[in-house]
């Protein structure tokens, strides 16, 4: 990955990890984290700074409208794309597929909310 890229990028997860939603739920107001889909990363990271629409990246892939979809946060990023995303904006696809892993941890965590908490560790180490 190029260093303007990975200042870019840096600053981006700074900012965002300061980044909160508002839900109001009985009453109460409480912030809880902005989950950042891949899509977002490209579009703010990559192509603005670039001044390159997701179409304008689309018809160097000539991939029609899948790019058009993980900008529009609408998809997720496979591992072919993130080979494309990669070689296309000299980054690693290792960022693209940890983005997209991240994302999907971090929304599986708030749908299964209290139901991890209720599952017991079988691999405990035993006291001595």
């Amino acid at each position: 990955m190029n260093g303007q890229f990975q200042v870019c990028l840096c600053e981006w997860r700074k900012v965002e990890s300061e980044v909160a939603d508002h839900h109001q739920k009985d009453g109460l107001v409480t912030k809880t984290p902005k989950h950042m889909h891949p899509g977002e990363v490209l579009r703010e990271a990559f192509l603005i700074p670039l001044g390159m629409s997701a179409g304008a990246l689309a018809k160097v892939w000539r991939a029609g409208a899948r790019i058009e979809r993980i900008a529009g946060e609408r998809t997720a990023i496979a591992a072919d794309t993130a080979l494309r995303l990669a070689k296309t904006l000299d980054a690693t696809p290792e960022l693209w597929l940890n983005l997209q892993t991240d994302y999907d941890v971090q929304i599986a965590k708030r749908e299964l909310g209290k139901t991890l908490d209720r599952i017991e560790t079988v691999n405990k180490p035993r006291a001595a």
